[in-house]
């Protein structure tokens, strides 16, 4: 069995579903006590703002319920 990881499908939705709901990523990065760094590679790559691949994983997925997204159990 592979762990899971944030590809950069879910890196490209999480952004399509932030700017349909007209949210900048500053006042995404605020509401969810996050850097735009972070918010910025989780849409577009990376992982220097990350202490893990689970913590950028886990983060992703909490923005990703937070627009609605049906995101299946781990």
């Amino acid at each position: 069995m592979t762990n899971p990881i944030w590809l950069p499908v879910d890196g490209a939705l999480l952004k399509k579903l932030r700017e349909e709901a007209g949210i900048d990523i500053t006042t995404l990065a605020r509401a969810h006590s996050l850097s735009t760094s972070q918010v910025k590679q989780l849409e577009d790559g990376g992982d220097s703002s990350f202490y893990t691949a689970a913590i950028k994983l886990a983060t992703g997925r909490k923005l990703l319920m937070y627009f609605g997204a049906d995101v299946a159990p781990l």
